[in-house]
């Protein structure tokens, strides 16, 4: 695959009534953001059942049922046959391990694994780990091979790309409604008990989504159309809204726990699945959720833990301000740009960007690293701006991946030395992927291409910034901190 042709993504993953959409849900986000960064995407399931199929073609993806071919250890190769010619190949399947990664691999194709388990080997070029963790690094060091790079956290959280600009959950102390939701296939029936536990204590309005995945769902219509205060909303293409307009939300502790922290939506979660039993105590010791340690059967136990939440208006307003905290809702965009730092490329700086290089430059996490630690102002940068755009002395060069620009590399030159003095950062939401030497990189050639009598390049590097120092000596730079050199010819 040339590096000027859209990369070529292959999305492996499973959706059933069975299995549930939390797969597929996270999978999509990853998608759209991979399409918004000019990949070409498609998806790959065993099988694929309504509502599931509609969800990927309505998306406008590709979409090839393979098989269940999981068998024998001949039935990794078979069942990847579909990679043929593309670039990456996103697996999140808990059944598949490295020998299906391997598989891939031998393909020359590149693989990124979205896996919470930790309870398999996985051999992949990326592993996404959505789920906050104490220490993600120590949860996967048995399962994960020494080549994989781990993307651990809920900074990762795969959320649909509305998710990031979507209205947030404005705190009210009375619950006025409430919100359930406890996952596409609803396990247990905890739609219906939850929705029975709360009219224990609460009288008001009541929001119950489900999908027509749910095998369970007819029932559950019953028991809605049995409450006049409640309604049931059935296949949304997202929650953003639903978890924004209730004052307490019920649900499980899978991917949804991200999207209403995203929206800041206060929230009673219970365990429906063994891989959420870690994750609802640690965000409940952070008082960022209310975990409920019961069953969703034990209607009175799950009465009182909904009243205590309704009762207590000060908690619930802690909730949603650290769960918004937690979240930002660019996972998936981060995930998309780790996938695709290779495409990164440099063009001139141009008038659009001014505001936007400031913007980064003024973050507190950019400002704590560099020399001036001092904000700057906003007619000052300007001025600086526009006369950089127009100097003969100084390249500035924006770093983009598809349309989104991630960093900013500048050179300026120091005529008498034949040498360029080169700085460069991020946009600070970004950082942690890879990008950095990526950018040097390119930025370099295009600083040979620009001025080919350079012979040498200076970096002025902040002691106590250890990334960026890492990140120039492993580019070829030498010397002791501050001013790191490389020489070009």
């Amino acid at each position: 695959m040339s590096a000027s042709a859209a990369p070529q993504v292959v999305v492996r993953t499973v959706a059933s009534a069975a299995v549930g959409a939390g797969h597929l849900r996270r999978c999509l986000s990853l998608a759209l953001r991979l399409r918004t960064l000019g990949a070409e995407v498609a998806f790959a399931l065993p099988s694929a059942p309504p509502p599931f199929d509609a969800w990927v073609r309505d998306r406008g993806f590709p979409l090839h049922e393979i098989g269940d071919a999981l068998a024998a250890s001949t039935d990794a190769e078979r069942s990847v046959t579909v990679l043929s010619g593309c670039d990456w190949v996103v697996v999140d399947d808990y059944r598949l391990d490295a020998r299906w990664h391997e598989a891939a691999t031998a393909r020359g194709v590149r693989v990124a694994v979205i896996d919470d388990l930790a309870n398999r080997p996985i051999q992949a070029d990326l592993l996404i780990d959505p789920n906050e963790h104490d220490d993600s690094d120590a949860k996967h060091k048995k399962s994960l091979m020494p080549r994989s790079r781990l993307l651990g956290g809920c900074r990762y959280a795969l959320l649909d790309p509305a998710y990031e600009s979507a209205p947030r959950y404005e705190f009210h102390p009375r619950v006025r409604s409430i919100g359930i939701f406890t996952g596409g296939s609803d396990p247990g029936q905890a739609s219906v008990m939850s929705l029975q536990a709360c009219r224990r204590v609460f009288d008001g309005l009541i929001e119950v989504v489900s999908t027509s995945a749910n095998p369970l769902l007819q029932g559950l219509a019953a028991a809605v159309r049995g409450d006049p205060s409640a309604r049931l909303s059935v296949d949304l293409p997202e929650l953003a809204a639903f978890h924004a307009r209730h004052d307490l939300q019920i649900g499980a502790g899978g991917g949804a726990t991200w999207e209403r922290c995203c929206i800041g939506a206060p929230a009673l979660a219970m365990s429906l699945a063994d891989n959420q039993d870690t994750v609802l105590p640690t965000l409940a010791r952070r008082g960022i959720v209310a975990a409920f340690d019961g069953t969703p059967s034990d209607l009175a136990a799950l009465s009182r833990a909904i009243g205590a939440l309704i009762d207590d208006p000060r908690r619930r307003e802690v909730l949603a301000r650290r769960s918004r905290e937690l979240v930002d809702g660019r996972g998936a965009l981060r995930v998309a740009l780790a996938m695709l730092a290779t495409r990164l490329k440099v063009q001139r700086a141009g008038p659009a960007e001014c505001d936007l290089v400031l913007a980064w430059r003024n973050d507190p996490a950019v400002r704590a690293l560099s020399r001036q630690s001092e904000p700057i102002k906003l007619e000052d940068h300007r001025h600086w701006y526009a006369a950089s755009l127009n100097s003969p002395e100084r390249l500035l060069l924006i770093g983009r991946i598809g349309s989104r620009a991630v960093g900013v590399i500048r050179f300026d030159a120091l005529p008498a030395q034949h040498a360029a003095r080169v700085s460069i950062y991020l946009d600070p939401s970004v950082l942690g992927l890879g990008l950095g030497p990526v950018l040097l990189d390119r930025g370099q050639v295009a600083l040979r291409a620009t001025w080919p009598a350079t012979a040498r390049i200076e970096a002025d590097v902040v002691p106590s910034n250890a990334a960026s120092r890492r990140m120039f000596l492993g580019a070829g730079y030498d010397g002791d901190a501050p001013r790191l050199i490389k020489l070009l010819v």
